[in-house]
């Protein structure tokens, strides 16, 4: 009867998960503010930072890997995950690359979400924002 009770258990648990699970559309027809003539241009915006974790593009990261998270609009369902992006803070020039493994819902089209590392490259992570340029290398 435990044994039951606890395969049951496992069972609800697996398939909860599943139905609360976000389904990410990695569609090759799917266009987004990034494309113009089929070549992805960046924006500028507001860069933020995070602690990075599960990213939606399937991998762990810690606050010392340089990562990034697009907006969700610019996210684009992943197509641009595992790019590398140039990202310069427009208030004092510095600069960093960083790899696309999220996305960031709370982000306006054009800003970003930092991982502490890279943030870090160009402001104090006390700053929260920085105004910032961003394009893809």
């Amino acid at each position: 009867m435990f044994s039951r009770l606890v395969l049951s258990f496992f069972v609800l648990s697996a398939l909860l998960a599943v139905a609360l699970a976000e389904h990410v559309p990695r569609s090759a027809h799917h266009k987004d503010e990034l494309h113009a003539r089929g070549k992805p241009k960046g924006r500028g915006g507001r860069g933020t930072w995070y602690t990075p974790g599960l990213g939606n593009c399937g991998g762990h990261n810690n606050s010392k890997d340089m990562v990034v998270a697009l907006s969700t609009k610019s996210y684009g369902g992943g197509k641009y995950c595992g790019k590398k992006i140039k990202i310069t803070n427009k208030k004092n020039g510095k600069s960093c690359t960083a790899t696309i493994v999220d996305s960031c819902p709370g982000c306006a089209a054009g800003d970003l979400d930092l991982s502490p590392a890279a943030f870090k490259k160009m402001a104090p992570l006390d700053d929260g924002v920085m105004p910032v340029d961003w394009d893809f290398v």
